[in-house]
């Protein structure tokens, strides 16, 4: 059973941990307190929702080393550490999906991965979240997908620090391209 498999958050912890993750991309400290009034952006209602199960799930994700608490000026201060970053960045890539448009515009975009021996653990998730979001697997290193996907190629790449290792590149023409649609039904 792999580590994050064991270590069940349930689903109001998971908010949390995604609200500090999505606030600390915007690099900057909350307060306790507006935590709360931002659960409302996440989906969830207030009756389901209390500041009493809100401080547990803070103390839960403090106890796991995923945010760091502190008072400053009387108020309480949460930042997500860089294990927190790294469980929220999982929760985004679980997630991850390329739009279908409903007409193709005749591009690939054509992902290279040249990711050493040293980072195997990036290199191995990474491919799986490619064949995971529809990615077609044309050489060893080599992916295409026919949909705009710019925005969640970048996302990798900043989730598993691949800046030196990935490439992204659009195309209008890939030779023997047939198998490639008639994986995409194009």
């Amino acid at each position: 059973m792999r580590k994050d498999q064991k270590e069940k958050i349930n689903d109001v912890t998971r908010t949390v941990l995604e609200i500090l993750g999505v606030i600390t991309l915007f690099s900057v400290a909350i307060v306790a307190p507006n935590v709360v009034m931002l659960l409302d952006k996440f989906g969830r209602k207030k009756r389901e929702f209390d500041r009493e199960q809100f401080n547990r799930n803070l103390y839960y994700l403090k106890n796991r080393g995923y945010a760091h608490i502190r008072n400053e000026n009387d108020q309480i201060v949460v930042e997500i550490t860089k294990k927190g970053k790294k469980r929220f960045l999982s929760y985004k890539i679980r997630d991850l999906k390329i739009k279908k448009p409903k007409q193709w515009d005749g591009k690939w975009r054509i992902v290279i991965a040249d990711v050493p021996e040293t980072k195997r653990a990036a290199r191995d998730v990474l491919r799986s979240t490619l064949k995971k979001i529809g990615f077609y697997q044309l050489q060893k290193s080599v992916w295409v997908h026919p949909f705009e996907c710019e925005n969640e190629i970048k996302y990798l790449k900043e989730s598993f620090e691949l800046h030196l290792y990935l490439y992204f590149i659009v195309t209008e023409k890939i030779d023997e391209d047939i198998k490639i649609k008639k994986f995409y039904n194009l």
